[in-house]
């Protein structure tokens, strides 16, 4: 077996796995594993789950499929709200908290994200820590869950 066959076969295994992650933060801190958005005639059921476009913070958006249907240029997942769902995002735009890998994508001075039901301002450059320790300030009280 030569090693592009196994890196393919690796791919598909990460693909696989990453259909069966149910915590946002974790399915945002792996987006560029799941497969891209195809809006060339694929059938695509309720809960799959795939890449598409950029976050506000130029990082890989997930979209989740609400209803089953076939995929096509005409239903964009960010133009067909009654066919997809943001990953990672509340109804308000506010962008859930992801570990950052490295310091190139540690959160810096004035991010907000939201973490365990609450909004969060980072208040240190290159933060790489969890909201609720050192270098984040709370800015709102518990947000009501859907």
């Amino acid at each position: 077996m030569n090693k592009v066959y196994k890196a393919k076969q690796l791919k598909r295994a990460l693909e696989m796995f990453s259909q069966s992650l149910t915590d946002e933060s974790k399915m945002m801190g792996i987006a560029d594993v799941y497969p891209k958005f195809d809006p060339d005639g694929k059938n695509y059921k309720a809960g799959d789950v795939f890449s598409y476009g950029v976050n506000t913070y130029n990082e890989t958006q997930l979209y989740r499929v609400i209803s089953e249907h076939i995929s096509s240029e005409d239903k964009l997942p960010d133009k067909a709200s009654d066919l997809y769902k943001k990953v990672g995002v509340d109804d308000k735009g506010n962008m859930v908290w992801i570990e950052p890998l490295d310091e190139s994508d540690a959160y810096d001075e004035g991010d907000v994200a939201l973490h365990n039901g609450e909004l969060w301002e980072c208040i240190n450059a290159k933060n790489k820590k969890e909201p609720g320790t050192k270098g984040w300030k709370k800015i709102n009280k518990e947000i009501k869950k859907k």
